[in-house]
């Protein structure tokens, strides 16, 4: 079964711990020591193939210390996260963005934004006009969740898959076109 390490990255408090454990476990955890080091395994089923998605919740430290922590685990797949009702965790993501791309040498990263706290309503400070919008800055898809609720998780994670696989076979694809060259002997 292949195995697919994901990182959710974004800024503490927006829900990265309890996003991860409503994914892995479908339960909420309202507490969580989220200064360790932590990751989970879920076997998963998408479009028919199975994987194992190991899930890297990095610790409550600077959003940077978190992607760095996520190259040294081997991503594969990038989960940006924010909560809706905090402004400047929504406005990092375009850092932390950046930042993933010049690292990583590549604008075809597999990457999925997430505006967390959907069951908030009132406390909403993010529009998902606005979120849109930069998911299509980053060229991604956009998806509301609430590790409360569980609305949205299952898709998101499942979509994170799908992103995954089709960055790597275009990858794969592109790299079998370069070396099929004819050699004249």
């Amino acid at each position: 079964m292949e195995e697919i390490k994901l990182a959710v990255i974004g800024k503490g408090g927006v829900g990265k711990s309890a996003i991860t454990i409503r994914y892995v476990q479908d339960v909420y955890a309202e507490y969580y020591d989220s200064t360790i080091d932590d990751s989970k395994r879920k076997q998963t089923t998408v479009d028919e193939n199975s994987y194992v998605l190991d899930i890297f919740d990095p610790p409550a430290q600077d959003e940077y210390s978190s992607l760095r922590e996520a190259y040294r685990y081997d991503t594969r797949g990038f989960l940006f996260l924010f909560s809706l009702t905090d402004r400047l965790s929504f406005e990092q993501i375009s850092v932390l963005h950046a930042q993933l791309l010049k690292d990583k040498d590549s604008d075809e990263v597999p990457i999925i934004l997430m505006g967390n706290k959907s069951d908030l309503i009132d406390k909403r400070v993010v529009t998902s006009m606005e979120a849109n919008e930069l998911a299509s800055k980053m060229k991604c898809m956009y998806i509301e969740t609430s590790a409360r609720s569980g609305d949205g998780v299952e898709h998101a994670f499942e979509e994170i898959v799908r992103c995954v696989k089709s960055v790597e076979d275009t990858f794969n694809l592109k790299k079998s076109k370069k070396t099929k060259a004819c050699i004249i002997v």
